[in-house]
């Protein structure tokens, strides 16, 4: 049980990570030809490496972190809370019985709960790991906007507009899992440290909640960017008309054929000319 909850660990924390790699792509590519870096001359095969070096090292510490300071041993089991054996009938008190936890309060021989300093120093590096990442998230949100906000520098209109479509849907891949993953993570890993309140059976459905946002991250994609949203219609013959600014795609049966065609209406200096393909 022990090594599949660090399985998952290093699973999940990887989203982290790869939103990061997101945001540092796009910065890349909106800055290209705009401001010098040392990375300009880097071959794929060095931003490869670069990226697999990061992965390695950022998995080995969230992973090597858990291992260390959240794996069972004799006071945490003894500091299960029963309602967890109540509700999934699961004895953790059982040495066959493996999880991961976070208890930077404990006991001591008085039963005064006291401060456990290798936890607190576990749990202060698994936020500063997340912190690293946020980190780079919020510096790169923070040159990519500026520079396609600003007029001084060489991005045509279409470019522009093309830059800012994909920058405000990586936002919402952002927003997602911000609401469904990171803070209720945050809820169930700070909460309880700092106000010694167990969650309980509430903590695990905040945890659950982290499971959704893979689902829908997707469909956010699928919709904000026109093009994608257009191609999905067409390709799934859905009964939907999409608006690609001036450009009205819908599909239009063609019952002689027995084909579904697309019928495109182009607005040329307020006049109206019909194509049918």
């Amino acid at each position: 049980d022990t090594i599949f909850a660090l399985v998952f660990i290093a699973m999940y924390y990887q989203t982290f990570l790869v939103l990061a790699y997101h945001y540092v792509y796009r910065y890349k590519t909106v800055t290209s030809g705009i401001i010098r870096s040392f990375t300009d001359y880097w071959s794929q095969q060095q931003w490869i490496l670069l990226g697999v070096v990061v992965y390695v090292l950022y998995i080995a510490g969230f992973v090597g972190t858990c291992a260390i300071a959240f794996t069972p041993a004799p006071e945490t089991r003894a500091l299960v809370p029963q309602e967890i054996f109540d509700i999934y009938g699961i004895d953790l008190r059982d040495p066959a019985r493996g999880f991961t936890v976070i208890a930077v309060r404990r006991p001591d021989a008085h039963g005064v709960m006291q401060w456990h300093a290798p936890s607190v120093v576990g749990l202060l590096m698994l936020l500063g790991m997340f912190g690293g990442t946020a980190t780079v998230i919020l510096y790169c949100i923070w040159r990519i906007n500026s520079i396609i906000s600003s007029s001084d520098n060489h991005l045509t209109p279409k470019t522009r507009k093309m830059q800012m479509d994909l920058f405000k849907a990586l936002l919402i891949q952002t927003a997602v899992p911000v609401l469904f993953s990171y803070l209720p993570l945050a809820t169930c890993l700070v909460f309880p440290a700092i106000t010694g309140i167990s969650l309980g059976a509430f903590g695990n459905v905040l945890f659950t909640t982290t499971s959704i946002f893979p689902s829908i991250d997707a469909f956010f994609v699928l919709y904000f960017i026109v093009r994608f949203r257009a191609a999905v219609v067409k390709l799934f013959r859905l009964p939907f008309t999409v608006h690609t600014g001036s450009l009205v795609e819908h599909p239009t049966d063609s019952r002689a054929r027995g084909t579904v065609t697309t019928e495109r209406v182009v607005s040329l200096h307020g006049s109206s000319m019909a194509l049918q393909q």
